[in-house]
């Protein structure tokens, strides 16, 4: 699922980028078949520079399995940052 995620964003009819998905609780798209998911409100932006810090809170969330979490060193991608 995340492979999708790494080129542009197109939305066809109720898919993001052929993933499947619903309006959530404050109308983000919530992926149908994702594992996980946190859904937040955000309360303030804190900047610096080209820094920033957001304080958000979670207003809905759901653990639909087994999560473990994606890493890059997990996966059979490379940082190129």
């Amino acid at each position: 699922m995340a492979k999708r995620f790494f080129s542009p964003i197109r939305i066809v009819d109720d898919t993001i980028n052929g993933e499947p998905f619903v309006p959530g609780l404050t109308e983000v798209p919530i992926l149908r078949n994702a594992l996980a998911y946190t859904e937040c409100a955000v309360r303030h932006i804190f900047t610096h520079g080209d820094h920033a810090v957001v304080v958000m809170d979670v207003v809905e969330g759901e653990c639909r399995g087994e999560v473990h979490p994606l890493t890059i060193a997990a996966s059979p991608w490379e940082c190129g940052g």
